[in-house]
Protein backbone atom coordinates (compact mmCIF):
# COMPACT_ATOMS: atom_id res chain seq x y z
CA UNK A 1 0.00 0.00 0.00
CA UNK A 2 2.82 2.45 0.81
CA UNK A 3 5.60 1.08 -1.42
CA UNK A 4 5.11 3.23 -4.53
CA UNK A 5 4.49 6.43 -2.58
CA UNK A 6 7.55 5.90 -0.37
CA UNK A 7 9.69 5.04 -3.38
CA UNK A 8 8.60 8.23 -5.22
CA UNK A 9 9.18 10.31 -2.08
CA UNK A 10 12.71 8.95 -1.65
CA UNK A 11 13.42 9.41 -5.36
CA UNK A 12 12.43 13.07 -5.15
CA UNK A 13 14.81 13.55 -2.24
CA UNK A 14 17.91 11.64 -3.40
CA UNK A 15 17.38 11.49 -7.19
CA UNK A 16 18.72 7.94 -7.45
CA UNK A 17 16.44 4.99 -8.27
CA UNK A 18 18.56 2.35 -6.55
CA UNK A 19 18.99 4.43 -3.40
CA UNK A 20 15.25 5.20 -3.35
CA UNK A 21 14.38 1.49 -3.60
CA UNK A 22 16.85 0.68 -0.82
CA UNK A 23 15.38 3.38 1.42
CA UNK A 24 11.81 2.23 0.90
CA UNK A 25 12.82 -1.34 1.64
CA UNK A 26 14.78 -0.27 4.73
CA UNK A 27 11.72 1.63 5.98
CA UNK A 28 9.65 -1.54 5.87
CA UNK A 29 12.41 -3.53 7.56
CA UNK A 30 12.57 -0.97 10.38
CA UNK A 31 8.79 -1.02 10.66
CA UNK A 32 8.87 -4.78 11.04
CA UNK A 33 11.73 -4.73 13.54
CA UNK A 34 10.10 -1.98 15.63
CA UNK A 35 6.53 -3.21 15.35
CA UNK A 36 6.32 -4.06 19.06
CA UNK A 37 7.23 -0.51 20.11
CA UNK A 38 4.96 1.16 17.55
CA UNK A 39 1.77 1.86 19.49
CA UNK A 40 -0.10 4.99 18.57
CA UNK A 41 1.87 6.37 15.64
CA UNK A 42 0.44 6.15 12.16
CA UNK A 43 2.21 3.51 10.09
CA UNK A 44 2.30 5.87 7.11
CA UNK A 45 3.86 8.74 9.04
CA UNK A 46 6.37 6.34 10.59
CA UNK A 47 7.41 5.01 7.17
CA UNK A 48 7.71 8.52 5.71
CA UNK A 49 9.80 9.66 8.69
CA UNK A 50 12.17 6.70 8.23
CA UNK A 51 12.56 7.44 4.51
CA UNK A 52 13.13 11.12 5.29
CA UNK A 53 15.85 10.31 7.82
CA UNK A 54 17.52 7.82 5.49
CA UNK A 55 17.46 10.41 2.69
CA UNK A 56 19.03 13.05 4.90
CA UNK A 57 21.75 10.57 5.88
CA UNK A 58 22.39 9.68 2.23
CA UNK A 59 22.63 13.33 1.18
CA UNK A 60 25.04 14.03 4.04
CA UNK A 61 27.21 11.09 3.00
CA UNK A 62 27.29 12.39 -0.56
CA UNK A 63 28.25 15.86 0.63
CA UNK A 64 31.03 14.47 2.81
CA UNK A 65 32.29 12.32 -0.04
CA UNK A 66 32.28 15.35 -2.35
CA UNK A 67 34.11 17.56 0.15
CA UNK A 68 36.66 14.85 0.83
CA UNK A 69 37.26 14.32 -2.86
CA UNK A 70 37.64 18.06 -3.45
CA UNK A 71 40.09 18.33 -0.55
CA UNK A 72 42.09 15.36 -1.81
CA UNK A 73 42.21 16.76 -5.33
CA UNK A 74 43.36 20.13 -3.97
CA UNK A 75 46.20 18.44 -2.13
CA UNK A 76 47.24 16.31 -5.05
CA UNK A 77 47.17 19.07 -7.65
CA UNK A 78 48.05 22.71 -7.72
CA UNK A 79 45.12 25.07 -7.99
CA UNK A 80 46.68 26.84 -10.95
CA UNK A 81 45.26 27.16 -14.41
CA UNK A 82 45.80 23.95 -16.27
CA UNK A 83 45.26 22.75 -19.77
CA UNK A 84 42.65 20.27 -20.95
CA UNK A 85 45.01 17.29 -20.49
CA UNK A 86 45.70 18.16 -16.85
CA UNK A 87 41.99 18.73 -16.21
CA UNK A 88 41.18 15.32 -17.70
CA UNK A 89 43.87 13.69 -15.53
CA UNK A 90 42.45 15.42 -12.46
CA UNK A 91 38.93 14.19 -13.21
CA UNK A 92 40.11 10.64 -13.91
CA UNK A 93 42.03 10.57 -10.64
CA UNK A 94 39.03 11.97 -8.77
CA UNK A 95 36.82 9.29 -10.26
CA UNK A 96 39.39 6.61 -9.40
CA UNK A 97 39.63 7.82 -5.78
CA UNK A 98 35.86 7.98 -5.40
CA UNK A 99 35.56 4.48 -6.89
CA UNK A 100 38.25 3.14 -4.56
CA UNK A 101 36.45 4.59 -1.54
CA UNK A 102 33.10 3.18 -2.69
CA UNK A 103 34.60 -0.30 -2.96
CA UNK A 104 35.73 -0.28 0.67
CA UNK A 105 33.54 -2.25 3.07
CA UNK A 106 30.99 0.11 4.70
CA UNK A 107 32.52 0.07 8.19
CA UNK A 108 36.03 0.64 6.85
CA UNK A 109 34.82 3.50 4.64
CA UNK A 110 32.99 5.07 7.59
CA UNK A 111 36.08 4.90 9.81
CA UNK A 112 38.26 6.30 7.02
CA UNK A 113 35.90 9.24 6.45
CA UNK A 114 35.63 10.00 10.15
CA UNK A 115 39.43 10.06 10.39
CA UNK A 116 40.38 11.89 7.20
CA UNK A 117 37.37 14.09 6.46
CA UNK A 118 36.22 14.92 9.96
CA UNK A 119 39.70 14.73 11.53
CA UNK A 120 38.52 12.70 14.52
CA UNK A 121 40.91 10.82 16.75
CA UNK A 122 40.97 7.03 16.88
CA UNK A 123 39.43 7.19 20.36
CA UNK A 124 36.58 9.45 19.17
CA UNK A 125 35.93 7.20 16.18
CA UNK A 126 35.94 4.13 18.43
CA UNK A 127 33.26 5.70 20.62
CA UNK A 128 31.11 6.71 17.65
CA UNK A 129 31.33 3.40 15.82
CA UNK A 130 31.37 1.18 18.90
CA UNK A 131 34.70 -0.59 18.33
CA UNK A 132 38.07 -0.45 20.04
CA UNK A 133 40.73 2.14 19.08
CA UNK A 134 42.97 -0.74 17.95
CA UNK A 135 40.26 -1.89 15.56
CA UNK A 136 39.94 1.69 14.27
CA UNK A 137 43.68 1.69 13.61
CA UNK A 138 43.38 -1.62 11.73
CA UNK A 139 40.48 -0.30 9.64
CA UNK A 140 42.45 2.85 8.74
CA UNK A 141 45.52 0.85 7.72
CA UNK A 142 43.44 -1.56 5.64
CA UNK A 143 41.51 1.32 4.02
CA UNK A 144 44.69 3.13 3.05
CA UNK A 145 46.16 -0.08 1.63
CA UNK A 146 42.95 -0.77 -0.30
CA UNK A 147 42.76 2.74 -1.75
CA UNK A 148 46.44 2.67 -2.74
CA UNK A 149 46.07 -0.73 -4.39
CA UNK A 150 42.93 0.33 -6.26
CA UNK A 151 44.59 3.55 -7.45
CA UNK A 152 47.68 1.65 -8.62
CA UNK A 153 45.49 -0.77 -10.54
CA UNK A 154 43.35 1.99 -12.06
CA UNK A 155 46.33 4.12 -13.02
CA UNK A 156 48.13 1.12 -14.51
CA UNK A 157 45.07 0.25 -16.60
CA UNK A 158 44.59 3.82 -17.81
CA UNK A 159 48.23 4.21 -18.78
CA UNK A 160 48.39 0.85 -20.53
CA UNK A 161 50.93 -0.60 -18.12
CA UNK A 162 50.40 -3.44 -15.69
CA UNK A 163 52.33 -4.73 -12.69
Amino acid sequence: MYWNALNRYALRLVRDHDAANDMAQEAFVRLWEGRAALRSASIGSYLYRVVHNLSVDELRKRAVRGRWLARLEATLFERSASGPAEELDRRELGTAIDGALNRLPPRRREVFILAYVHSLSYHEIAEIVGISPATVKNHIAAALAGVRQELRRTLALSSGFSD
